[in-house]
């Protein structure tokens, strides 16, 4: 039981025409080698071998390719035969939905099909491979290092200092506030979506979590021929402020006039920090380091070879004697902080940078700093 043979009879218009565009049909004579088949097969072997569902009408002109096969009907047995079957092909126009004229609003394999302005022929780029940009601010929460001080501390507690200037946020005790404070620092995101014919796993790598490493330009803009912005959306950015945050790819499939298009959507996301992507922590603990010539506590200072078994480091004592249990400053040397000093600050870089405008992925979007 199998499909026997199908010969062409008929392809030309079948008489029917809308505001989207002409329909046209086929009518193919088919055979089957077992009269216990039936439509089944021949739908099975149309799916196999074609033309079947969503593909574009093949004999006529560039603007019949604008129709598609929307339906495929085994209507009869030709002259009463088990074995033979009249298959009606129709192909129907897109219509701007995105469906064929027997599928209103159902897109199914195809899309939309682009035409030139002008002539209303059909064009092989299709519609949905133009880039995308957008940016918004997003609410993020940052820890509080440095801040002005108002007022609030009294007797010996009580400081002065002079408008601007930033201090660590700590108690009447001087200790650190652990958990620090957190303040409002508004990320702006900027959002891209471009499509690609290859997405290379490997190049996306190179990209996810880098920081540019020089001053860029971004986004799409066009300016007037004395450099004035005419339109567009776009932003300059600082060396070390923006991070790529996260680099997705989806496969999909477009139908044009010319030929079914399968390629890559890439959604990438860029975050901005105004303060840049290098982190920095103030310099604390429960211990301070153990050099050659610092004071053992025991009347003496480490020497250079340190005793077996002796610790890298030491706890500091409190008052009492005891082991501090709440870290306190350090002076970024391995000691305690002097009273009445400013605390210290360490600074580290977390995340490799690269050239923006260099990169696969955003050369397209971002240039080098103007000037």
């Amino acid at each position: 039981m199998a499909f026997g043979s199908r010969t062409l009879k008929f392809s030309g218009p079948s008489g029917k025409i809308t505001s989207n565009g002409a329909e046209y049909r086929q009518v193919w004579h088919c055979t089957l080698t077992d009269a216990l088949d039936g439509p089944v097969t021949i739908f099975n072997y149309f799916k196999a071998n074609g033309p079947y569902i969503g593909d574009h009408y093949v004999n006529g002109n560039e603007t019949d390719l604008a129709s598609f096969l929307d339906e495929i009907d085994v209507p009869q047995h030709i002259d009463g035969s088990a074995t033979e079957y009249s298959v009606v092909c129709t192909y129907r126009p897109i219509s701007v939905s995105g469906g064929g004229a027997g599928n209103q609003g159902g897109g199914g394999r195809r899309s939309e099909v682009r035409r030139d302005r002008d002539t209303g022929t059909p064009t092989a780029e299709p519609t949905r491979w133009r880039s995308e940009i957008s940016v918004s601010f997003l609410p993020q929460q940052t820890p509080v290092y440095l801040a002005e001080y108002v007022g609030g501390f009294t007797g010996n507690t009580a400081i002065s200092t002079p408008p601007g200037t930033m201090l660590m946020p700590t108690n009447s005790a001087d200790t650190v506030f652990d958990p620090p404070l957190e303040k409002d620092d508004n990320r702006l995101t900027i959002r891209i979506k471009f499509y690609k014919k290859i997405f290379n796993v490997d190049e996306a790598k190179s990209t996810i979590n880098r920081v540019n490493k020089f001053p860029v330009r971004f986004g799409r803009f066009k300016t007037l021929p004395t450099g004035a912005l005419l339109e567009g959306i776009y932003g300059n950015f600082a060396e070390g402020t923006l991070k790529v945050s996260s680099i997705d790819g989806a496969p999909r499939i477009e139908h044009t006039a010319d030929v079914e298009q399968e390629y890559y959507e890439i959604n990438i996301e860029v975050q901005w920090r105004d303060a840049g992507w290098h982190e920095f922590v103030v310099d604390r603990g429960l211990s301070v380091a153990v050099r050659a010539g610092v004071a053992n506590g025991r009347g003496g200072s480490f020497s250079a070879d340190p005793e077996v078994n002796a610790a890298p480091h030491t706890p500091i004592q409190g008052i009492d004697g005891e082991p501090i249990t709440e870290p306190t400053l350090l002076d970024g040397d391995g000691k305690t902080l002097k009273e009445g000093e400013p605390p210290v600050y360490l600074e580290y870089k977390l995340y490799t940078e690269i050239d923006f405008a260099e990169d696969p992925f955003l050369g397209t979007f971002f240039y080098p700093a103007v000037g």
